[in-house]
């Protein structure tokens, strides 16, 4: 009888954890193919890129609603305006802004713009692929100071091998300038900190700052074993995540052997690289991607894993190291394999989607909710602050009962980014706190007193 019962709960646990992940859209080839991106959420909708398929077989930009309603065709790439396109859009100033692989004018990818509602489409730089310009992109942009930053994966040339080079360029597209050279082609994205830019790239960490006065000579943090048992980890080709002033990535070879992979941190100084978490056969391996932070839990994607080879959804907690396999792709045949990007954290939803599978094997958006994700949990700690409105359109009202001389305020997105920072004095009336530059979502505060203790803590929503 207890064994009945054991295998009923265990029958009715896999039913719930298949009950939580759900196919919103099967691409077909007409409505995009091959994803190897990441989705961005702004309001109710998702926003994303494949890399083929469309009208002309060069890949399309698409808008889909959260609950998989309302798919949308918003661009279809034609070579002239670029082709394949790899990474995620940048939502900024109610625009969005991504890159092309390929196509443009010399046929080495493009910077672009194009309205929420898929007009308007501008290709603001053609990369002719010369090292005073690039070309190749394959990540996002980020935006800094009302100026957008992004990386290459090929085009310059430094000590005679080819590599990519990082960037600057305005949101009409001018003052296009060459910001560094770097040591070895990336894959992913830029990570601001400060005035600071960081890279992760094949063979190692970078930084250099935004100004281009030096681009010969990014500062190398990092450098990655090249040979094996790349026991650091290896031939990384996600982005950094920034998280309480320390980066996190991760690696799709080395950590513990070839073709496994490894997590590791670092600090903003280049001090301190370990790796926390070694990929393994059956819990997942080779992630090609970058991680998300939930506060303490980071959230990633693997490409493959033993069971059934199709990669998986796992967190990992920073406050107990306990590594949890959330859904393994492939289990249920046609719901999507092989994912090639990041998920994205909307409430306690995480979005994404795989390279290959779903009814036409050419992949899927999906979505993966869990009561326990996210931060839609978290409330402020104490009552010692008080904010309103909350949800708001951006600007917040904070109230604290502390007696101090001075509180500093910090605000984090969901990847960890801050993306505030403010000291005041505690008021009668509060303290007016204005996120309008930010787009819609999730954010957590801190609010620490003078003599560096926590006050409170808790989310924001941003709802317009």
């Amino acid at each position: 009888m207890m064994r009945y019962l054991t295998a009923l709960f265990l029958c009715l646990a896999i039913l719930q954890g298949k009950a939580q992940y759900k196919v919103l859209l099967n691409f077909n080839g007409t409505n995009g193919s091959t994803p190897r991106g990441s989705l961005i959420v702004a309001g109710n909708k998702l926003y994303g890129m494949t890399d083929s398929g469309g009208a002309n077989s060069y890949g399309c930009i698409f808008s889909i609603d959260t609950d998989g309603n309302g798919y949308k065709d918003m661009l279809d790439f034609n070579l002239k305006n670029g082709a394949y396109p790899h990474g995620s859009l940048l939502y900024y100033n109610n625009m969005l802004y991504g890159m092309a692989s390929l196509g443009g004018a010399y046929n080495m990818g493009c910077v672009f713009s194009i309205a929420m509602d898929g007009s308007s489409y501008t290709d603001l730089h053609d990369f002719g692929g010369s090292p005073n310009d690039g070309s190749t992109p394959k990540g996002a942009l980020i935006n800094v100071g009302n100026r957008l930053y992004g990386t290459t994966r090929s085009g310059s040339y430094m000590s005679n091998s080819p590599t990519g080079v990082s960037f600057g360029i305005n949101p009409d597209g001018s003052r296009y300038k060459i910001i560094a050279n770097e040591g070895g082609s990336a894959y992913g994205s830029l990570t601001a900190v400060g005035g600071k830019l960081f890279l992760l790239a094949y063979l190692g960490i970078w930084t250099f700052d935004t100004s281009g006065n030096n681009p010969q000579n990014p500062r190398g943090l990092f450098f990655f074993q090249s040979m094996y048992p790349y026991n650091t980890g290896a031939f990384p080709t996600g982005s950094l995540t920034l998280f309480d002033n320390v980066l996190y990535g991760m690696t799709p070879d080395g950590g513990g052997g070839p073709g496994v992979g490894a997590i590791f941190s670092i600090d903003t100084n280049g001090y301190y690289y370990r790796v926390i978490y070694r990929f393994n056969a059956k819990d997942g391996e080779f992630p090609l991607g970058s991680l998300i932070f939930s506060w303490k839990v980071m959230y990633g994607m693997t490409m493959e894993d033993m069971t059934y080879n199709g990669g998986n959804i796992f967190s990992l907690n920073l406050s107990d190291s306990v590594y949890t396999n959330l859904h393994e792709f492939g289990s249920v045949q046609g719901e999507g394999d092989m994912p090639f990007g990041d998920v994205t954290l909307s409430g306690n939803t995480l979005y994404g989607m795989t390279s290959v599978s779903g009814i036409y094997n050419k992949g899927v958006v999906f979505s993966y909710k869990s009561i326990g994700l996210g931060v839609d949990n978290m409330s402020s700690t104490g009552s010692a602050i008080k904010v309103y409105p909350n949800p708001s359109n951006g600007v917040f009202t904070l109230q604290s009962s502390v007696v101090s001389r001075q509180l500093i305020v910090e605000v984090y997105n969901i990847l960890g980014e801050k993306v505030y920072s403010d000291s005041y004095q505690p008021i009668a009336n509060g303290y007016q706190l204005s996120l309008s530059s930010q787009p819609n979502g999730i954010y957590l505060y801190r609010i620490i007193s003078e003599n560096g203790n926590l006050v409170g803590e808790g989310k924001l929503v941003i709802q317009r």
